[in-house]
């Protein structure tokens, strides 16, 4: 958060982190972050017993 291009940048003034905001990147917390919880939480369920496979 303090290194993104903004009024609270406070690190790297020279070199913005403009990287982070392109189109893959900021697909990250979106899609991908829900889909690998969502995985941990089916395995778990595995593992304790609830799946029926």
């Amino acid at each position: 958060m303090l290194s993104l291009p903004g009024p609270m940048q406070v690190m790297n003034h020279d070199l913005p982190n403009r990287l982070v905001l392109t189109s893959p990147y900021v697909l990250l917390p979106a899609v991908v972050v829900p889909i690998v919880l969502f995985a941990h939480l089916c395995a778990l369920l595995k593992l304790r017993g609830g799946g029926r496979t």
